[in-house]
């Protein structure tokens, strides 16, 4: 068990080892009748307890001195607790380089699995070619499938072509009229009039091969890829997953990213996963604002600038007016999650 595993460990458990090595055996009691009854985390529990100084390193086969410090503490858990025997030796050691290896295998189970939710999503991995932006991806695909189960094909971001298509289509003006309405009605509230600024919009289309080239170069991309990595060769060494992967192992793994992932565990990327971005059809817009020489005083950032001048209750305001100008919710929003006040949904 790794140090960051053990604050995962119910609170009463956390907060009964943190009180020392004093009776530490009464500190396994508490953690036994809260069901932590595996014998090998609760040996390093304790022998962690015992040398803080390790940090929670594991132990090599070389340390013969704390092989032997653990073992003890080991015959002292199961002297009292008999019924938790399992065996007397340290967690299995496991390499980086094997670590690293036994993970890409349940990745490469992981990634087969996606072939059922849409088949071109293998085909964009393909175009992902480092394991961590690779890894972050295959980590948005099964978390969106997770909460939004079915509906992936409807948000799917258009391709080139799609897009070409769409340019020519009856679609397109239909759109184009309604963006115009929301303008008018901006430009003609008599605050924004006053400060002579104008709405303009920013309806482009990011597609799907925009979407995978972003990704490739996008700095928070790798940077919580590689903390995402270190995550799962924490959890491949568990017990739970079999050297060689298999069904059980892959759908534990697919459980641990979805259904058992924490909240905040990973910052989210500045970019959307590759075919998930809401910007990947014409059903985004980003609304922006120019003052009279035509500077941007409102634009895709700084939620608090819009509020602080006005603009987002104006821009909501003619939103408002629009609908009811074309008899019919033409546009949704704004997005709250993540704050965006000048991102609103077209419904065609």
């Amino acid at each position: 068990m790794s140090l960051s595993d053990f604050f995962d460990l119910p609170s009463e458990v956390v907060s009964a080892f943190s009180k020392g090595i004093n009776n530490w055996i009464s500190h396994v009691r508490i953690a036994v009748k809260h069901g932590i009854t595996d014998v090998f985390d609760l040996t390093d529990i304790v022998f962690f307890l015992h040398h803080p100084e390790r940090l929670g390193r594991e132990i090599e086969t070389w340390e013969q001195d704390a092989i032997k410090a653990w073992k003890d503490i080991q015959k002292r858990i199961l002297a009292e607790f008999p019924q938790l025997r399992g065996g007397s030796d340290p967690v299995p050691k496991l390499s980086k380089a094997k670590a690293e290896k036994k993970l890409d295998a349940y990745i490469f189970g992981l990634k087969t699995s996606l072939l059922f939710l849409k088949p071109e999503i293998l085909l964009v991995l393909r175009e992902i070619t480092n394991k961590d932006r690779q890894l972050l991806a295959i980590f948005g695909y099964l978390r969106y499938q997770h909460r939004n189960p079915g509906d992936i094909y409807d948000i799917w971001a258009w391709d080139d072509d799609e897009i070409a298509e769409y340019k020519k289509s009856a679609e397109r003006k239909v759109a184009a009229s309604a963006l115009n309405q929301v303008k008018k009605s901006f430009n003609a509230d008599s605050a924004m009039k006053k400060k002579a600024f104008k709405l303009s919009v920013a309806p482009h289309v990011r597609s799907l091969q925009k979407q995978i080239t972003a990704w490739n170069g996008n700095k928070s991309v790798l940077t919580i890829g590689k903390k995402l990595r270190t995550i799962l060769l924490r959890e491949i060494r568990k017990p739970i997953y079999p050297d060689t992967p298999n069904a059980a192992g892959i759908v534990q793994l697919h459980k641990r990213l979805t259904a058992d992932w924490k909240k905040g565990t990973l910052a989210s990327p500045t970019n959307a996963t590759p075919g998930l971005s809401s910007h990947g059809q014409m059903r985004a817009v980003d609304f922006h604002v120019k003052n009279g020489s035509g500077v941007k005083v409102g634009h895709s950032g700084n939620p608090q600038n819009w509020r602080d001048k006005g603009l987002s209750s104006a821009l909501k305001d003619a939103v408002t007016e629009a609908n009811k100008a074309l008899g019919r919710t033409a546009f949704k929003g704004p997005l709250l999650r993540p704050d965006e006040p000048w991102h609103y949904t077209y419904i065609p």
